[in-house]
């Protein structure tokens, strides 16, 4: 835009000095003839005036158009990159709950001391893992499984309890060392298995210090049947950063059923904090 007015200025600068005589002295005329002169250079004047005008709204119009164009391709460029912040903010969103993984629970389900029993007064007789239900109960895992939600899902560990009205069957995971940890948390999803119509189960998840008595400081329990939800289970460790046991138990809800089975999707202990 600078160079452009600059050239304009010198243009007039020359037309000025010529018309002030500035230049070499023109031969001498009549009068008529200096009339004609001066008609003749007032007519150029005007006509080099108007070109030069015209000359300039030219190329203040070119201009303009420039600064248009680049304005609108800074605009573009603001909006691209608002765009790519936005997918930035948009791609670091968080999905879930964070989580450090401790403990496996379903990869380590063969380690554990299973167990069952006719109901919860009689004497537990041993469990071997992942060995078919014989109506003794059995502790099984599958990479997937299918759920009453009628979705795949996995890894899972199929606890079925003693098959009695009150029969039951329990694992236990000895000597899970939780020292140093931030904010240890147990998570799992609960389900009956699909098409399992009559399933009804009482489920029961605990924790204590290992090699402690008395009742656990960490108790948790409920029911599930067939109603084609799962139950979400976060379960606080925080009070145990210390060697302890872990208990995963089912009990029938009062009827003898082949389909009480409770599926624990994904059982571990992780690190919240």
């Amino acid at each position: 835009m600078t160079r452009p007015l600059r050239l304009f200025s010198l243009g007039l600068v020359g037309l000025s000095l010529t018309t002030m005589g500035c230049f070499s002295d023109p031969p001498q005329t009549s009068d008529t003839d200096a009339a004609d002169e001066t008609a003749s250079e007032t007519d150029d004047s005007e006509e080099s005036s108007t070109d030069t005008s015209d000359s300039i709204e030219s190329e203040s119009e070119s201009e303009s158009e420039s600064e248009s164009e680049s304005e609108s391709e800074s605009e573009s460029e603001s909006e691209s990159s608002d765009s790519d912040e936005s997918d930035s903010d948009s791609d670091s969103t968080d999905t879930g709950p964070e989580e450090v993984l401790l403990f496996d629970l379903w990869d380590l389900a063969c380690s554990a001391d299973w167990g069952s029993a006719f109901d919860s007064g009689s004497s537990a007789s041993s469990l071997a893992c992942n060995v078919s239900d014989e109506g003794q109960g059995s502790v099984i895992k599958y990479e997937t499984f299918d759920l009453e939600t009628n979705e795949a899902a996995g890894p899972v560990l199929v606890l079925t309890p003693y098959l009695s009205p009150e029969g039951t069957s329990s694992g236990v995971y000895t000597n899970l060392n939780l020292t140093g940890t931030v904010s240890p948390v147990l998570r799992t999803q609960i389900a009956c298995p699909d098409n399992a119509n009559s399933c009804s189960i009482k489920w029961q998840i605990f924790a204590k210090p290992t090699g402690a008595g008395g009742p656990p400081p960490v108790f948790e329990d409920g029911f599930e049947s067939y109603d084609g939800e799962l139950t979400d289970l976060e379960i606080d460790l925080s009070l145990l950063k210390e060697p302890v046991d872990i208990v995963l138990g089912v009990i029938a809800n009062g009827e003898a059923s082949s389909e009480n089975r409770a599926v624990f999707v994904n059982p571990r202990i992780v690190d919240a904090g």
